[in-house]
């Protein structure tokens, strides 16, 4: 879909990076409208891209699910020391209800080889049990993350993912964040490189 917006510098972790994002690409594609990105950083410095789609006031909402098809396509997908060129690929949804913001932060981080999570309190990533796949080039993956909210108690429950068709229970509960008043949900994924800011 249309309104899609990208930026490095909000992505608040590295160096600027060079990057941009093409729509309504007919191949590689499922369905004849993807997205391509892109990112490069710079040698001594992780690289980082955000990439976002608001969709206004949708605090109705209690429950998400948030599924994204991908390609990952890199001119190379390691170093001549075997390690990844992808520092993490992350996934979040947001929600702003409010005075409180329901940040479900998620990412698979290929430097510690697990799906984290993101404390909105601590500001922190937390590692959890469920590996991160690392994956390869030239193939379409599929990853679906199921999240719900408590307003009342201001809690969000990371319930369980779904990565190309397998199942994890994640089950966590995590504290919303306190923010000025705003009423919005978005998406957002993000590309980080490695430390040699890899294309």
């Amino acid at each position: 879909m249309s309104g899609w917006i990208a930026c490095s510098a909000c992505a608040q972790s590295g160096a600027a990076a060079s990057y941009w994002f093409k729509q309504w690409v007919g191949s590689p594609s499922l369905d004849g409208h993807s997205m391509e990105t892109y990112i490069k950083g710079r040698y001594g410095t992780w690289g980082d891209d955000l990439f976002v789609r608001k969709f206004g006031d949708q605090t109705w909402a209690r429950h998400i699910e948030f599924s994204m098809n991908f390609l990952w396509n890199a001119p190379k997908t390691k170093q001549a020391n075997g390690a990844y060129v992808v520092q993490a690929i992350e996934f979040d949804a947001r929600m702003l209800i409010g005075d409180f913001k329901y940040l479900f932060g998620t990412q698979c981080n290929y430097g510690h080889g697990t799906w984290d999570i993101w404390s909105n309190t601590g500001r922190y990533w937390q590692h959890t049990s469920i590996p991160c796949q690392k994956w390869g080039p030239n193939t379409w993956h599929k990853v679906t993350w199921y999240f719900t909210i408590d307003n009342t108690h201001k809690y969000l429950h990371y319930a369980a993912l779904r990565v190309d068709g397998r199942d994890y229970n994640v089950d966590r509960w995590v504290a919303a964040g306190a923010v000025p008043y705003n009423k919005e949900f978005l998406i957002q994924f993000e590309q980080d490189t490695d430390y040699n800011g890899d294309p």
